[in-house]
């Protein structure tokens, strides 16, 4: 009977194929490795050029949205100017009022009015009760003059 010699080659025990499998997928898993960092760099070479390099269409793209920008600015600077502001997100904006120091101006004027009007009221709490201490003739009188003056005011 003939020896297994080097070149016919000899059956491989377990630990054996065990070993060489470790040192198969190691080679593998640094062939992937040294892949994906290969593509992640020649992919970030691709986007710097895309973006400094823009095909037409996207570089009208993208000009036509810096200026709607630019416009929808503009358009809100001068809706605060007015009194008025824009509400909301998405789909879901909408027109509004201003608040603080940026007010429409007839609201402004409304305020104004109602201060005016409140300040008048706490006037004639003070009149009345003045008049009605005072006593006299005049007391009796007091309500068909309070209703007077209170429809003047609020009207």
């Amino acid at each position: 009977m003939e020896k297994n010699t080097a070149s016919e080659g000899r059956k491989l025990n377990m630990e054996e194929k065990r070993k060489l499998e470790k040192l198969l997928l190691e080679d593998i898993d640094r062939a992937a490795t040294t892949y994906r960092e290969v593509r992640q760099s020649k992919r970030k070479a691709l986007e710097s050029d895309a973006v400094r390099k823009p095909p037409k269409e996207v570089r009208e793209l993208f000009d036509t949205n810096e200026r709607a920008r630019g416009d929808m600015e503009r358009t809100e600077r001068s809706l605060t100017a007015l009194g008025f502001r824009i509400e909301g997100y998405g789909s879901g904006r909408h027109l509004g009022v201003g608040y603080g120091s940026a007010i429409p101006k007839f609201l402004r004027s409304f305020d104004e009015e109602t201060e005016k009007t409140k300040g008048a009221l706490q006037g004639l709490k003070r009149t009345y009760t003045l008049k009605l201490f005072a006593g006299g003739e005049e007391a009796q009188g007091l309500f068909a003059s309070l209703v007077k003056e209170l429809v003047s005011i609020v009207s």
